[in-house]
């Protein structure tokens, strides 16, 4: 588990980052990444909580992908914590709706092999506007209908799960096959430009769930970014 700020720890699961964010009382996880990755990660998460002082109290989970659900039966079953979702994604979560398809051909092959995939779903899911957190909630549909970022107001942080990826030159989009709707995830992406511009959102660091590059102590960096796709 590495350490990116003076709260924000990150976990590299396959291919998608899990965050532990430190809270004035106690430890909030944003996803669960693969359940092979789970015996690796509970260890790490362990080791935060002893280091920290505060223990683990709940999983926030970001949209309904395996990449980011599929261990949380195992953490539910050693941490015994409450899990939330947006309600749009909570009932594909708990497999009482089945996932449905993203864009394209690519989309239809995919998810044929989504559906021979092995998931045990965690027992319960909570939605997460039952919950008070002490971060920004925001809903930005697109990649899922219940795809949501957090946003820390106290530490200018933001982070995105797969609105998008980051270079050092551009915004990129998530794949289309892996979309439910990349011209909806593109308007979260420009109603998140819009509330920057507003300044609604003050932001210094992004931290999204894929690729390599993490943008810490952004300042105009990650606004740039934005004009450039949106200005």
């Amino acid at each position: 588990m590495k350490q990116l700020t003076d709260n924000v720890y990150a976990f590299l699961s396959r291919l998608s980052y899990v965050y532990l964010i430190e809270t004035e009382n106690s430890l909030i996880l944003l996803d669960s990444g693969f359940d092979k990755k789970a015996k690796r990660l509970i260890p790490e998460i362990k080791a935060v909580e002893e280091e920290t002082g505060r223990s683990l109290t709940s999983i926030i989970v970001s949209h309904h992908h395996i990449d980011h659900t599929a261990a949380l039966w195992k953490l539910e079953e050693e941490f015994n914590v409450p899990i939330y979702a947006h309600a749009a994604d909570l009932p594909i979560i708990l497999r009482k709706k089945k996932p449905p398809r993203g864009e394209g051909v690519l989309g239809f092959i995919f998810h044929q092999l989504i559906k021979l995939s092995r998931y045990h779903p965690p027992k319960a899911v909570h939605d997460i506007s039952e919950k008070q957190f002490p971060f920004k909630i925001l809903h930005l549909p697109g990649h899922t209908d219940g795809h949501i970022a957090l946003y820390d107001e106290t530490h200018k942080t933001l982070f995105s799960a797969d609105l998008f990826t980051l270079t050092e030159q551009k915004i990129k989009y998530p794949p289309k096959f892996f979309t439910q709707s990349n011209k909806q995830n593109k308007e979260s992406v420009r109603k998140l430009y819009e509330m920057l511009k507003s300044k609604q959102l003050l932001i210094e660091n992004v931290f999204p769930s894929h690729g390599e590059f993490h943008i810490k102590d952004a300042g105009n960096l990650f606004i740039d970014l934005l004009e450039k796709e949106f200005g």
